[in-house]
């Protein structure tokens, strides 16, 4: 079975999988949970130059637990940290104004190589997260009592933060007044709070916070957004006011736009504006440590606890901290350079992952020689993604069955290289049906639409979906599926995989994870046979299963095999030109074909006409002592599709006879050593050639 847990592989290599049964006193390296759990199984993958994802499967003090580590030098050139906000999700109708998306959607909808989940939020009513969000020194949500913070400044280095507060006030013809809060599900008699994405609607009074009041509200235009230049100075929004509303209907507040929303003196003092007039919002952090100015803070992610500060473990009390629940949270190491993204599984899920109480968690923390760590919300909120191998995954198993859509969360992005990899797309359209399938198009299909199946439950499947790719470079693959995701799809949807080496089933949970590319099995070996394919079934439990889109992605080809070693040697562009990478091209203008070249084990970007074979004359072992020509040449070992063969001629012209094959020895650095011998003894009265025949299968 190709698990797509066990088996990823890494951009730079192999992942290391690793058994441990004992326990080192001390972990290997920073951030490196290996050797903290008892038998544990261990994953390591790098998902890039500076970031390290470490997966544990494990035993600890009586309970299974799988645990996700991303350990990152924040000193890697091109890499940043930035906080999250959600733009998928909002439910108008019950209330909850706040957007949001399910953390594989922030990774994925972001471009960011990993992120997870941070702030608490008002589950109950807008959904709206709690504590400060920074956003590129935009501020977002302001600073909460109880509500720590885990931020980035300019200069790249990561900082916990306890007790910040605010300053604000909007500015309006020389008169100001102070503003209560950015997005903020409350709001008092005299107070202002201002409004903007992806905070989705003006609330007017039609919100469970705003229910019975009287709201004036002022639509702006943002014309400029002006950092602080000093300690002292403030952050200002200067826009155009568009509008002037009381009570008014409600309506999405587009991005370049904001809504200042007021009740009693504070809907006062908006109801003075008019259109056109210039309004300016301003505001200033305070709390922040001596050695930092506030506004040199960049990204800022609030959590709730402080685990660990100054290197000092926190303790606490009651069913939150004692309590064995899924668990996320940042730890800093104490010169800043490194942070490290823990997320646990657990609780709802108790046969894979019990969950951990935040006591284990510090020390979990402490492990890794944490310095700083915040717990970030956890429960069902809590989940962790990346970009594995150019491909989007949810790395965690979701507590409630689906993903949670949550309204914030961290995101570490890395501009690097990623190795080009060879595709093979298949739309739902490209597969072969069997039995029933109807076509619907709800959530988020590939294309327009998907197919689906409703389940039976059995041991065999009524309907089949097969998708047949066409391998024209053999080799091992990664398999990605698309679906559309929902509580009535099965959490066991079966996939038969037949490859190269047989075949083997897998089961998927669609219910979460959907509206992206998610990782079905890696590293399964194609042939270009054509005989390989995907094929999902019906026989499942909930309602119905999902057929989209699946793509193949190329993982290292088959080099003993012409198209796998054009593939090693050539880019897309190049391998789309026969004057390039053909059979007979010379890109190198050594004389030596490309076929010719593969068959040596020969470099077609390289001129080798040294490596060449040439005549030589022999006396060999066991012929009388005869002199004989010979030609001996080294090929790479289990070559495919190659028929090595040697020629003679008396006089150039009849190549029809064979020569001998002598002598073949296997070398120990996987390569084959041939030698042919002519015929006949040499005569120096008679003339004789030899020359090396190769042929593609």
């Amino acid at each position: 079975m190709f698990d797509k847990r066990s088996l990823l592989q890494s951009r730079f290599g192999p992942a290391l999988l690793l058994l441990l049964f004992a326990v080192p006193l001390s972990a290997s390296q920073w951030g490196d949970p290996r050797g903290y759990f008892s038998d544990e199984e261990v994953t390591v993958t790098d998902l890039g130059p500076g970031v390290v994802l470490t997966q544990v499967e494990t035993h600890l003090a009586g309970g299974d637990h799988v645990v996700h580590v991303v350990s990152v030098d924040l000193e890697t050139p091109d890499l940043e940290v930035r906080s999250l906000t959600g733009d998928r999700f909002v439910n108008q109708e019950s209330g909850q104004i706040y957007r949001r998306s399910r953390v594989s959607q922030l990774q994925a909808d972001s471009g960011a190589l990993v992120a997870i989940n941070t702030a608490f939020f008002d589950i109950r009513d807008t959904m709206a997260p709690t504590g400060l969000i920074l956003q590129d020194g935009v501020i977002n949500r302001e600073p909460q009592s109880g509500r720590n913070t885990f931020a980035m400044t300019h200069d790249g280095r990561a900082h916990l933060m306890t007790g910040l507060g605010w300053s604000a006030t909007v500015e309006h013809q020389g008169a100001d007044r102070n503003l209560a809060g950015v997005n903020r599900p409350e709001i008092s008699s005299g107070q202002i709070n201002l409004y903007l994405p992806p905070w989705n609607h003006n609330p007017s009074n039609q919100t469970n916070f705003t229910d019975g009041l009287s709201v004036t509200e002022a639509f702006v235009e943002i014309d400029e957004t002006e950092p602080a230049a000093s300690f002292s100075g403030r952050s200002r929004i200067t826009g155009t006011v568009q509008s002037i509303r009381q009570n008014g209907a409600q309506e999405e507040i587009p991005d370049g736009r904001l809504v200042l929303s007021g009740v009693g003196q504070g809907g006062t003092f908006i109801g003075r504006m008019s259109e056109g007039d210039e309004v300016e919002v301003s505001w200033q952090l305070s709390g922040v440590p001596a050695s930092i100015n506030w506004n040199d803070l960049k990204e800022a992610a609030s959590g709730a606890n402080v685990l660990i500060q100054g290197g000092q473990s926190q303790s606490g009390s009651g069913s939150h901290w004692e309590g064995l629940h899924p668990r996320s949270a940042i730890g800093i190491s104490q010169d800043q350079r490194k942070i490290v993204l823990v997320q646990i599984e657990g609780l709802r899920v108790p046969e894979r992952s019990g969950g951990m109480s935040l006591d284990s968690v510090i020390d979990l923390m402490e492990y890794m020689e944490v310095y700083d760590a915040l717990e970030f919300d956890g429960g069902g909120s809590s989940a962790i993604a990346a970009r594995v191998d150019g491909s989007n995954q949810l790395l965690s198993q979701p507590s409630d069955g689906s993903e949670r859509y949550v309204p914030a969360g961290l995101g570490v992005f890395l501009d690097f290289d990623e190795p080009e990899r060879t595709e093979i797309l298949m739309r739902h359209a490209e597969a072969r049906y069997s039995g029933s399938w109807d076509t619907a198009s709800f959530g988020s299909p590939f294309e327009d639409d998907y197919r689906r199946a409703w389940t039976t439950g059995g041991n065999e499947p009524t309907s089949t979906a097969t998708y047949s790719p066409e391998i024209t470079v053999p080799g091992r693959y990664d398999i990605d599926i698309w679906y559309t995701d929902g509580g009535n799809r099965s959490s066991d949807t079966p996939y038969q995989v037949s490859h190269a080496d047989g075949e083997s089933g897998i089961e998927y949970d669609q219910r979460t994870g959907g509206g992206q590319w998610q990782r079905l099995a890696s590293d399964v070996p194609f042939a270009s046979s054509g005989d390989g394919f995907v094929r999902l079934g019906n026989n499942a439990d909930g309602d119905v299963v999902i057929a989209d889109a699946m793509r193949f992605l190329l993982v290292e080809p088959d080099t003993t095999r012409f198209e796998g070693w054009r593939v090693e040697h050539f880019n897309e562009e190049e391998r789309s030109d026969p004057e390039i990478s053909g059979e007979t091209a010379d890109p190198d203008r050594d004389g030596i074909p490309n076929l010719l070249e593969f068959a040596l084990g020969l470099d077609p970007r390289e001129p080798n006409t040294e490596a060449l074979p040439g005549p030589e004359l022999k006396t060999l072992e066991g012929l009388g002592g005869d002199r004989y020509l010979t030609l001996t040449f080294t090929a790479p070992s289990g070559i495919q599709e190659i028929e090595y063969g040697v020629r003679l001629s008396g006089g150039l012209k009849d190549w029809s006879e064979s020569a001998v094959l002598h002598d073949s020895t296997e070398n120990e650095d996987g390569t084959t050593t041939r030698t042919y011998r002519d015929t006949q003894p040499f005569d120096a009265s008679e003339r004789r050639f030899m020359r090396l025949n190769v042929s593609r299968e």
